[in-house]
């Protein structure tokens, strides 16, 4: 043992001056460039210095071969500091091995070791990302949807959007009574099933926050085919189960007021009326109280962010449009017509609100 010819007293010393040899020698690697020849040259050296080096170093990105990329994902991953890879390897996915980037995504997503504000993630990337993966060979449907629901927040508005967790909710609907038992609790004493159970109260909390965005994110009604027409008994069919399994979970009031919102993104009808005949069928055959609600409030929520005139000339628009078109489906789907007769007397009430306003307004002046 090469301590032992010498003096007890003398080797903290040693151990002492060998860690300031290594952190000296570490920083020397982590001031130079970043590239494949600097890590040629750590490989002579022993893994604490390695290690030392992907911890510390600062990347940049550059024309990485796809060999030099899988080496920098794995030893950044190795030490746990995947937002450090995907800064370096964010403008060039193509080139990544895809075994590497669903690792690389999914530790981006549930790793959080590295220090608050450092590579931040531009939702940009992230959905660049996602959108280089979906579809290659080994990669599955529910892989992609599982990504989806962990960058949920990122991908608002974004161009990868989540179309999987969308054809996995179309295709299940349990999954949609899940996020539904995941967003809200149950309205009675119950339990719920053992695998729904999370039990870190950070980890539940921030599932709960995901599984409400992605109700309110979800656009594609379900039995929706890939020419983007409705197949009414499809519609009928998922319909029947999610409402089926809500009153199983408990949460056939809160169910019902999600699967409103959800309608409520509908497209318009052939000619011209709003919303399609199998939704108006679909909503018409369940006539639900909490179903209407939830309708109503997804109406008003599409509306979003808008600029406004002087008094509700804006509100009384809206109000004779939905007015007209519960005019329109008054006889053959009366549920539907009162709905919507509902969110037109909304917006004349609003109108009425921004008109006492902007008199008020006037006369300050």
């Amino acid at each position: 043992m090469v301590l032992a010819g010498i003096p007890p007293c003398h080797r903290g010393g040693l151990a002492h001056r060998r860690v300031a040899g290594c952190g000296r020698l570490t920083r020397l690697f982590v001031c130079a460039p970043f590239q494949a020849s600097t890590w040629r040259l750590l490989d002579s050296y022993d893994e604490d210095i390695r290690a030392g080096y992907w911890k510390d170093v600062f990347p940049s990105w550059d024309q990485y071969t796809p060999a030099e990329f899988t080496e920098l994902i794995d030893c950044f991953l190795g030490v746990r500091r995947p937002r450090a890879a995907f800064y370096a390897v964010h403008m060039d996915f193509k080139n990544i091995e895809t075994s590497r980037l669903k690792r690389l995504l999914r530790d981006v997503a549930t790793v959080n070791t590295e220090p608050a504000g450092y590579f931040r993630l531009d939702p940009h990337y992230i959905s660049a990302g996602l959108t280089s993966l979906d579809g290659r060979p080994g990669v599955s449907v529910d892989e992609m949807a599982q990504l989806e629901f962990l960058f949920i927040d990122a991908l608002d508005r974004r161009e990868h959007g989540i179309p999987n967790l969308e054809r996995q909710i179309a295709q299940s609907p349990a999954v949609f009574v899940q996020a539904v038992a995941f967003a809200y609790k149950r309205s009675d004493e119950g339990k719920d099933p053992p695998e729904w159970s999370i039990e870190n109260p950070e980890q539940r909390a921030a599932v709960a926050l995901a599984a409400y965005r992605l109700l309110g994110k979800i656009k594609s009604i379900p039995g929706t085919d890939d020419n983007k027409k409705i197949n009414g008994a499809a519609l009928a069919t998922w319909l029947t189960e999610v409402r089926r399994l809500c009153r199983e979970y408990a949460r056939a009031d809160i169910g019902d007021r999600c699967l409103g919102k959800l309608l409520a993104k509908a497209p318009g009808g052939k000619n011209g009326i709003w919303p399609c005949e199998p939704v108006c069928e679909a909503m018409e055959e369940i006539a639900s109280q909490e179903i209407g609600e939830g309708f109503s409030i997804g109406v008003y929520n599409s509306r979003g962010i808008h600029t406004r005139a002087e008094g509700g000339s804006q509100e009384r628009e809206l109000a004779a449009k939905y007015r007209a078109w519960a005019k329109c489906l008054h006889y053959d789907y009366p549920y539907v017509g009162g709905v919507l007769k509902g969110v037109a007397t909304f917006y004349e009430c609003e109108a009425r609100g921004w008109d006492s306003e902007a008199k008020i307004t006037r006369r300050l002046r």
